[in-house]
């Protein structure tokens, strides 16, 4: 999950990392696209996870 994570951030610079915006906007295509979405489904699946494990102690 953290390889995913920092992997999406590797187009961005230091000034976006800490707030500061982006000189211009890109729509995510192709790979990058399948990235964004396989992240934010092990992020979901790893939050449904530490709760269950929280619910079953």
């Amino acid at each position: 999950m953290i390889v995913l994570l920092l992997m999406q951030s590797q187009g961005s610079g230091l000034s976006a990392t800490f707030g500061g915006s982006s000189s211009s906007y890109h729509s995510k295509r192709g790979v990058e696209r399948v990235v964004f979405v396989f992240t934010i489904i092990i992020i979901i699946l790893f939050f449904l996870s530490s709760i269950a494990n929280f619910l079953t102690y």
